[in-house]
Parts: structure tokens; C-alpha cells; sequence
């Protein structure tokens, strides 16, 4: 037997001996620990439109990569780019953890169903926030376009107004009556934080509270 194979200890198991290797105590790594990390609040004001809302999403991202699993997002925005923001509605609901969300701000346009992409139990507002909701328009370049071309446009834009009452039917108590006797989508709307905890866009109205000892974050762009 060579001087590097391990001593063999006798184990009983039944009817059968089973030889096993000794373990040599000096040669084990000690067990380790997992890793217990502190919340993370990240901080993000401004449009949704590229670098900043990519830059939005890497963070996001890097935080699931890194273990993070209790993460605020203080959140302010006027809008922005409707495909940015259904796409990131869909990718913050992909996220590992369950994300919450602070409204310390306006919340306007595609910005809310952004912050709806949220669980209704861990969505908040401050006092001073706000929700807008408005018809949906589609920037174009000066130009001259077809019929075909202005009617593609027309429906993509129905489309995507379609989308949104989906969402917020599905994230909040809003139902069809209430598009109608609001014209949501159609006419611009402002609803208020307590609106807005009556119709279950956010469960709570209360102050953003960052604590020590925390992590803390800002979107730079």
C-alpha cells in the first residue's frame, strides 16, 4: 500500500463491512459560514431611456449575481421610452429577489407600470409623490409617412396603451369602469398617494427610511 493512501477505518452497516477513508482533521477546511448581507436601498432619478435605464438594469442584475435578496429601489421618474420601461417591468419580475419599491417622487407615464412590476406588499409612496397616467404618443422624425405608415404607428401605440390596463388590472384594483369614468390612457390623470393606496397601486404612504448599516446605491448616468 502506498505511503499516500489514507488509512482505512471499519465501518458496520448491517450485514455489509464497508471500508471508508479516515479523514485527517489537519487537511479539512473549517465549514464555512453563508454570507448574511444587509438590505440595499438604490436610489433612481430620472427618464427612462438609455444609458440610464441600462444602467438600471446591470445594477439590478449585479445585485442578484452578488446575493442580495432584500432590495429597495427609490424610485422618481417622469417616463420615459415605453419599450425601455415594458421591458423593465418584465425584467425586475424576473429578479431572483422580491424587490420593494419606493415611490420618493413623481411617478409618471411608462415609470408606473415600472413600480408596479413590484409585489403590492412591498410597494410604497411618499407624501410628496404622485401618479400620472396620459395618453400614449410615439416621437417621430420630420418626414413624410403613408397612411400604411401612420396606421402601423396608431396601432402600436394601442397596443401598448392595451398593455398598461392590463397591468395595472392585474397589479392593482383598477377595473375597466374605472378607465372609463377616469378616461385613463385618454385624458392625463394625476392620482394623489391616497388614491392611490385605495386602488392598491402602493399598500402603505410613509417616509423613505434608509437605516444604518446598510448598503447604499445611486443610478449615475
Amino acid at each position: 500500500m502506498s505511503d499516500t493512501n489514507p488509512p482505512l477505518d471499519v465501518k458496520l452497516s448491517g450485514a455489509l463491512t464497508i471500508l471508508v477513508p479516515q479523514q485527517n482533521p489537519s487537511n479539512q477546511a473549517p465549514p464555512q459560514q453563508p454570507l448574511t448581507l444587509p438590505p440595499y436601498y438604490l436610489s433612481f432619478v430620472g427618464f427612462l431611456n438609455p444609458p440610464a435605464s441600462n444602467k438600471l438594469r446591470v445594477t439590478l442584475g449585479i445585485l442578484a449575481q452578488n446575493g442580495y435578496k432584500d432590495v429597495t429601489l427609490l424610485f422618481c421618474s417622469g417616463g420615459g421610452s415605453i419599450d425601455e420601461g415594458l421591458s423593465l417591468y418584465s425584467y425586475i419580475r424576473a429578479l431572483p429577489y422580491k424587490i420593494t419599491m419606493h415611490a420618493i417622487g413623481p411617478i409618471d407615464s411608462i415609470a408606473v407600470p415600472v413600480f408596479l412590476a413590484a409585489q403590492k406588499e412591498k410597494r410604497f409612496c411618499s407624501s410628496t409623490s404622485r401618479f400620472t397616467f396620459h395618453d400614449i404618443s410615439m416621437e417621430v422624425k420630420p418626414g413624410s409617412y403613408s397612411g400604411a405608415q401612420i396606421n402601423d404607428a396608431n396601432l402600436i401605440t394601442e397596443s401598448s396603451k392595451s398593455i398598461f390596463m392590463q397591468i395595472l388590472q392585474s397589479e392593482t384594483s383598477f377595473r375597466q369602469e374605472d378607465f372609463k369614468s377616469l378616461n385613463l390612457y385618454n385624458e392625463t390623470r394625476i392620482i394623489s398617494p391616497g388614491t392611490a393606496q385605495e386602488k392598491g397601486i402602493v399598500k402603505e404612504i410613509k417616509d423613505a427610511s434608509i437605516p444604518f448599516g446598510c448598503h447604499v446605491g445611486v443610478i449615475e448616468y
